[in-house]
């Protein structure tokens, strides 16, 4: 486990990396203003693929060890499709994103809901070096396509975003549908009954995965309503630094929620989470302390003009940052021994509060505002998991000691 996790951060560090230079160039060469529409296409996106993920993406990763899972990915794939063209139609209809960029949301959308199936597949075999390689893979071809679009075909608008997100998203397609072998129906079992199985256990997970989105994401509208294109992609900017330290308990909680899937023993599981906890929080804390040391001045110099008030905006969102951090290591707990209603109540909290709190900080607030806003979503969803976390192993004597050495277990 430790060499996978140790893999898995140093892929994940570097796909970061990437992504946080994608960002650089995104806004030195495309302004605050384009990397807000960006910002509005990115999260229809990823309501596509989550919608995608009621009959796939986590839940395989579950479920196929338990039901050897060979009709299950090809009934996820066709889920994948009708939900994308289904929920991209909705999101135009309530003027969720630019309405001239429609057709790039919804193919774009459907092509990331496979590759999240094919990827969950991976995962749920334990294949984490093939699935490290093809996340580092798509952030490689993303930056190396928007280079080429900005630098020889001169593309300085949304644009050159959009093909760099079509060669990155294909590409993996391809290379997923290439390692992901023999899962054809298996003989005698119906369509219904595998769809069942997948609605059962992904329709929990996957709405709480929406809810926890639009925990993160609400105050995207909110800004950009109240605000202007222009704060919402100075706001979009901080939050992606900020959820860059994500990658430390993301690459954590990729493992362990693999390995707790297929524990028997829910003390284990509650051991290991304890003393993965203490290391997310360590690792977290650090990774948050030098953004917030960072000058303003340098990141006007890395960012551009538009970006003077960055640093400002970073240190309201930074403790709602740590609570999600340490989150994804509680949500990972509850999704991989089944008791995903936890996650589901905790995103409910967490966006009750942030529409509160929006409607009442951001509309005629700052920027800044509009972190605060997220940060206090953040927390309460945090005291929320951890309450209920402490609550339901409360006959089990949690120790890091005890964790460390069912993280060392083979």
């Amino acid at each position: 486990m430790l060499k996978n996790m140790s893999r898995t951060l140093g892929i994940r560090f570097a796909t970061a990396l990437i992504s946080l230079l994608i960002v650089v160039i995104a806004g030195r060469e495309l302004g605050a203003v384009v990397l807000g529409q960006i910002s509005l296409l990115v999260l229809a996106i990823s309501i596509i693929n989550l919608v995608g993920g009621f009959a796939g993406g986590s839940a395989l990763v579950y479920l196929m060890p338990r039901h050897e899972g060979r009709s299950l990915l090809y009934l996820s794939q066709l889920w994948a499709i009708v939900s994308g063209l289904a929920t991209g139609s909705l999101l135009l209809l309530i003027n969720a994103f630019p309405a001239e960029y429609a057709w790039h949301v919804f193919i774009l959308g459907i092509i990331g809901s496979l590759n999240q199936n094919y990827l969950s597949v991976l995962l749920a075999k334990q294949r984490i070096k093939a699935h490290n390689f093809i996340s580092l893979l798509q952030s490689v071809f993303m930056i190396f396509a928007l280079i080429v679009m900005i630098t020889f075909f001169k593309i300085r608008s949304i644009e050159s975003y959009i093909m760099a997100l079509y060669i990155a998203y294909a590409s993996v397609l391809l290379v997923c549908a290439f390692l992901v072998k023999n899962n054809s129906r298996k003989a005698g079992e119906r369509a219904g009954e595998g769809l069942a199985i997948l609605f059962r256990y992904g329709s929990l997970v996957q709405l709480s995965s929406i809810l926890a989105l639009l925990t993160y994401r609400l105050t995207y509208y909110y800004t950009e309503d109240w605000l202007g294109l222009a704060a919402l992609g100075i706001l979009s900017v901080a939050v992606q630094l900020s959820e860059a330290v994500w990658i430390l308990p993301k690459s954590i909680a990729l493992v362990q929620y693999s390995k707790i899937s297929n524990l028997k023993n829910d003390s284990d599981s509650a051991q290991l989470t304890t003393f993965l906890l203490f290391v997310a929080t360590i690792l977290t804390s650090i990774g948050l302390s030098v953004l917030v040391f960072i000058p303003s001045s340098l990141y006007e110099f890395i960012f551009g003009s538009d970006f003077n008030h960055l640093s400002l905006v970073i240190i309201f969102i930074v403790p709602g940052i740590l609570a999600i951090a340490l989150n994804i290591i509680l949500s990972h707990f509850f999704s991989g021994t089944g008791r995903i209603i936890y996650n589901l109540i905790g995103s409910a909290i967490g966006l009750v509060v942030v529409a509160a709190a929006g409607y009442l900080l951001i509309n005629g607030g700052t920027i800044s505002d509009a972190a605060l806003v997220s940060s206090i979503g953040y927390v309460a969803n945090f005291v929320f998991a951890i309450t209920s976390f402490l609550l339901i192993n409360r006959s089990v004597k949690l120790s890091v000691r005890k964790g460390y050495k069912v993280f060392l277990q083979k």
